[in-house]
């Protein structure tokens, strides 16, 4: 099992590191997770080409932890039918920019897949773009 060096003194297996993450809540969870993402971008970058390297940093796009968090609060609001005219605008926002963005994501998926010479469901699945709560 992979170790990870915490502190000079302090070595931490996976295992550990899932204990710690499990304490985290709410937009810190997700926090973390975009910034975990981000990384995984970011190390899949360093060994392909510049042109490559640019479409995995456009796959990093997609809704912040607080926009996702306040989606699903309007969501809610929708299912209780309190939610205001202007919240639905905002909600409506919110989903068209997600939206957008995971069609930015599957543009590039389709690129790099063109690039590689290789099938583009496999591409999508290596990036986690075919998992339904990545949509």
């Amino acid at each position: 099992m992979a170790q990870v060096q915490f502190q000079p003194k302090i070595n931490l297996d996976v295992k550990d590191i899932v204990g710690l993450v499990a304490q985290l809540e709410g937009v810190d969870l997700d926090n973390l997770k975009q910034q975990i993402d981000n990384l995984w971008m970011q190390r899949k970058a360093q060994n392909v080409s510049e042109k490559e390297a640019k479409l995995i940093g456009a796959l990093a796009t997609e809704l912040s932890p607080n926009e996702r968090k306040r989606q699903v609060i309007l969501s809610k609001k929708v299912d209780t039918e309190t939610l205001t005219a202007a919240e639905r605008k905002e909600l409506n926002e919110l989903f068209d920019k997600g939206q957008a963005d995971y069609l930015r994501r599957l543009e590039a998926a389709k690129s790099i897949a063109e690039l590689r010479g290789e099938e583009f469901k496999a591409v999508a699945e290596e990036f986690g773009l075919l998992n339904p709560a990545n949509v």
